[in-house]
């Protein structure tokens, strides 16, 4: 479900009120690259601070197209964090030093939510799964400067859910702290009334 643009104007203007004054960003899942066209409008970002993973074809080369110069990635969010060099010649996916070497000053956007796990799961530890979202906040907070900023739009049920996720926010407490969060209107996304949390972490 792509993200209106007006949710993706709010959700920089968290990010300014804590602290993100421009900079790198990376967006693990950019759909029709909402966050990318607010990036380069409202903070004036260049297309070449801008890095960003999509895995649906039609959908990357769109964004490819208006954005030629950004540094996109054709596959899956994690498997750039995949430490073995066997699965990248196996899967003939380019291991980017560009990105392993970077820190970024935001990462924003709407991962994939739900109870499913990622196509190569075997790579990762199972309580890091157990909510996708939960998976992409871990991961996007190891790519983050210190005291940069992760802002995702994640469902409501990942904040609202007791004990199930604990050992998941655990590992995700280890490397950044939830700042601030904030609950959307189940008519917020057309043809769902899945509710959604916009959460907010920070990079100890």
């Amino acid at each position: 479900f792509f993200t209106p643009k007006c949710i993706s104007v709010i959700m920089f203007d968290l990010a300014i009120i804590h602290g993100f004054k421009g900079g790198s960003i990376l967006e693990p899942s950019f759909g029709h690259g909402v966050f990318f066209d607010v990036a380069t409008e409202k903070m004036g970002l260049k297309q070449s601070e801008l890095y960003g993973f999509e895995i649906y074809k039609p959908n990357y080369d769109f964004v490819k197209k208006n954005y030629p110069n950004a540094n996109l990635f054709d596959h899956n969010f994690e498997y750039q964090f995949i430490k073995q060099d066997i699965f990248f010649k196996k899967n003939k996916i380019e291991k980017s030093k560009d990105f392993a070497n970077k820190e970024f000053d935001l990462c924003i956007g709407n991962p994939p939510y739900g109870a499913h796990k990622s196509p190569h799961a075997y790579y990762f530890d199972n309580y890091l799964q157990i909510r996708y979202e939960g998976f992409f906040i871990y991961l996007a907070l190891q790519k983050v400067k210190k005291g940069g900023l992760v802002v995702f739009i994640i469902n409501s049920l990942w904040l609202q859910n007791g004990n199930l996720y604990n050992k998941q926010k655990e590992a995700i407490a280890k490397y950044g702290e939830l700042i601030d969060a904030y609950r959307l209107p189940n008519s917020t996304f057309e043809n769902t009334s899945v509710a959604t949390d916009i959460v907010i972490f920070k990079k100890k």
